[in-house]
């Protein structure tokens, strides 16, 4: 699975929470609009919160490893040696944050 950062605009995703918002008033009974607490229900409805995800880049590392592919080379099929990388960058904070572009 390939995931390209910062591709999804910020503005379609608050579109989608404001959606998701009015779609969850508008399933709200009579008797819940008609109780006491209605301003603190709505609160919560109306209220989603997220930190930002921030890179820990001392707390980076990779492991180096040794993969066989095959490769074309003059029309013949040969297996050679290829060397990857696989690099672990922890982050505090929301991830779905990485695909928001500002």
């Amino acid at each position: 699975m390939v995931d390209h950062l910062f591709q999804e605009p910020i503005s379609a995703f608050v579109e989608q929470k404001l959606r998701e918002a009015s779609s969850k008033a508008e399933q709200l009974t009579p008797p819940q609009l008609e109780g006491s607490d209605i301003s603190a229900t709505l609160e919560k409805i109306a209220t989603f919160e997220f930190k930002v995800a921030s890179l820990k880049f001392d707390q980076r590392k990779g492991k180096r490893r040794t993969e066989k592919q095959r490769r074309r080379d003059y029309g013949r099929e040969i297996i050679v040696d290829v060397d990857i990388i696989d690099v672990t960058i922890p982050f505090d904070g929301w991830p779905k944050s990485f695909h928001l572009a500002p």
